[in-house]
């Protein structure tokens, strides 16, 4: 039941992404194996990466924004706003369908959803029924990944203002009769150090959020406390394991370069690399990215108290045309319980449940 329901929701993301350009990016990604060198990183271990012209642009077409001040802690163009309200619905339909195969579903229920950032699946939360809707985040994520990294009270003020801005947008664009009401609440919140209620949701979900979590023991200990006995748990997420999960900071000039290189191996090639972005590059990769391999997320959640329905790896066949037997070698030297299939795969689903008694 639940592979035929996974291949409807499958199915359904596929049409959709045909028509959205932030979906194709996510679903149907195709990295050209043809890339012309410009020189060359030899690691500690005495491994040498070949550095590859025009591969991060291939895998982060956008990466330069983040190391631009003048769009540091600026809002998405209206464009992209509209299509993460697209994004969203169609996250949320995919979620319906996967939750129906377990018996349980949106409509009525009291959900968070953690690393909420605008909002977008807030509001098609609250457009599939749930009866109460809550967004968590933190302004200090946003601020550790711009080159002006400054905790001032000032930064922080106008990180927050920013996202609430953008709430606003989102909240009239998606659903205008929720806009303002009671359903719908947004709480600045680090799960890892969650201070909200125990036994208290039904159903608490994540889009590309868990691999930032710095802790994630705690993330899945504070996640079990705050849900209801019975209560379901969903996250799809990018694992720095996968080809893209480096995210726009830190994807080397080479594939899987976040993984194959070691912490000091990393710091010394962006240094020697990119030095004009070392710092912020950094600071991503030490505070906004954990290591937890498939292997481990099932071992944590386990050891929290979930019954793990499933985690489910979805692979991409194309990222096989740039792989090689000594990539899986150097990456297990550094993180032993990773797989093929951790590296194959840039979106990871984890259904979880916390038991009833």
């Amino acid at each position: 039941m639940i592979r035929q329901v996974l291949t409807k929701g499958s199915r359904y993301l596929y049409r959709k992404a045909r028509e959205n350009s932030y979906l194709r990016s996510l679903i149907l990604p195709s990295v050209n194996r043809d890339f012309a060198s410009f020189g060359s990183f030899q690691d500690s271990q005495g491994n040498t990466f070949p550095l590859l012209s025009g591969f991060r642009d291939a895998l982060k077409p956008e990466w330069a924004s983040m190391v631009n001040p003048d769009a540091a802690l600026a809002l998405p163009p209206q464009t992209q706003i509209q299509e993460s309200a697209v994004t969203a619905r169609v996250q949320v339909g995919e979620l319906s369908c996967l939750l129906q195969s377990i018996g349980s579903g949106i409509a009525g229920n009291v959900i968070l959803e953690v690393g909420c950032y605008l909002g977008a699946a807030c509001y098609a939360l609250a457009e599939n029924g749930a009866r109460e809707v809550w967004g968590s985040d933190v302004p200090a994520y946003y601020i550790n990944q711009t080159p002006l990294a400054e905790f001032s009270e000032t930064f922080i003020t106008r990180a927050r203002a920013l996202l609430n801005e953008g709430r606003r947008k989102l909240g009239t664009l998606m659903n205008k009769h929720q806009a303002g009401s009671q359903t719908i609440r947004f709480v600045e919140d680090d799960i890892c150090t969650c201070a909200l209620p125990s036994n208290h949701f039904d159903l608490i979900v994540s889009w590309s959020m868990l691999e930032h979590v710095q802790d994630p023991s705690s993330f899945f200990a504070h996640t079990c406390r705050i849900l209801k006995p019975g209560g379901v748990a969903f996250h799809d997420y990018g694992s720095i394991f996968s080809l893209t999960g480096g995210h726009s900071l830190c994807t080397l000039d080479f594939p899987w370069g976040q993984v194959r290189l070691d912490a000091t191996d990393f710091e010394r090639y962006l240094n020697e690399i990119r030095p004009a972005e070392a710092e912020v590059a950094l600071r991503f990769y030490r505070l906004n990215l954990n290591r937890m391999t498939l292997k481990e997320a099932t071992e944590l959640a386990e050891q929290t108290g979930f019954a793990v329905i499933g985690i489910i790896p979805w692979p991409q066949k194309t990222h096989l045309d740039l792989f090689e037997d000594k990539i899986l070698d150097q990456c297990t030297r550094i993180y032993p319980s990773a797989t093929l299939v951790d590296l194959l795969s840039p979106s990871i689903w984890v259904l979880l449940k916390k038991p009833s008694q």
